[in-house]
């Protein structure tokens, strides 16, 4: 039976057949394999998540203004500067506000399960990738089920520009999203870390990180001066979190540079087309297909 490719799209528009782009680019670079691909696709909810930025803006302030947004409006055109800001305001709003957090996991989750059943594939059969927003729903989901049923049910998952390591703007009163993880009351980030990275085989996590993606790393921009990061909250992993992934689950983190530090390029250094055609992508995704890379 071939493989159920499931990719999940971030913020932006993204329309129902999403998923048709992403299927190119796969099967261009793995003509061989037997695969099918399917979109996960939410951006009705998302348009949910805008409709509380009011809310978010006035009962959590300070949260917003740590982000630096003033600064980034000067660094971005006025188009990326809108994209980078929606992107911080929907993991706001998903972090910040519990019962959106709880809506859309149990949206997605529910949306997952019968995106399966509408394919005929097994859990066991199917590989989950996720980018951008969406490489920190999938890892949420996925956790949701595996404190349902006592195991990881999928192959494998791939997230692709995961803000996954991003810090809480305000710890005291928002959420980082490891925290947001279903069930890890109690436990601080390592710990969360170990336990998600702990849960998967050999080879079936892997985290494309690009050190110039502004969304999942802490970018530093030279814009005549010193070379500066604009967002005073960190947007990814630390070092010592990504030894750890790699200590619990070897070979799950790869991070690369691609594109200029430069203003100009943040949208073309988050794209998932830029993700999607890395070979460290392509050698994650064969091993998973169990094909040659």
């Amino acid at each position: 039976m071939a493989t159920l490719v499931v990719v999940t799209h971030g913020v932006g528009n993204h329309p129902a057949d999403f998923a048709l782009a992403w299927e190119k680019i796969l099967h261009a670079h793995h003509p061989d394999a037997d695969f099918q691909v399917a979109g996960l696709w939410w951006e009705d909810l998302l348009e949910k998540v805008a409709e509380k930025f009011p809310i978010v803006e006035q009962e959590f302030a300070d949260a917003v203004k740590s982000f630096g947004f003033g600064q980034l409006a000067q660094l971005l055109d006025s188009s990326t500067y809108d994209q980078v800001r929606d992107f911080f305001m929907d993991v706001l709003v998903y972090l910040a506000m519990g019962e959106m957090t709880d809506y859309l996991q149990t949206a997605l989750a529910l949306r997952l399960k019968q995106l399966l059943h509408d394919q005929g594939a097994a859990a066991g059969e199917t590989v989950l990738i996720g980018h951008s927003l969406g490489a920190v729903a999938l890892p949420h989901v996925v956790w949701r089920e595996r404190n349902a049923i006592g195991y990881i049910p999928y192959r494998g998952l791939i997230l692709l520009a995961p803000p996954l390591g991003m810090a809480s703007p305000l710890p005291a009163v928002v959420k980082d999203p490891l925290a947001a993880m279903p069930g890890v009351h109690g436990m601080n980030r390592p710990q969360i870390l170990t336990a998600f990275a702990r849960e998967w085989a050999a080879g079936a996590l892997h985290l494309l990180i690009n050190r110039h993606d502004l969304i999942c790393a802490d970018v530093r921009f030279s814009t005549g001066g010193a070379a500066v990061d604009p967002i005073p909250v960190a947007q990814g992993f630390s070092n010592a979190e990504l030894v750890l992934l790699e200590r619990e689950c070897g070979g799950s983190v790869s991070c690369f540079t691609q594109g200029a530090a430069d203003p100009r390029q943040v949208a073309a250094n988050h794209a998932v087309t830029l993700y999607l055609q890395r070979p460290e992508f392509d050698a994650a995704f064969a091993h998973l297909l169990g094909v040659a890379p």
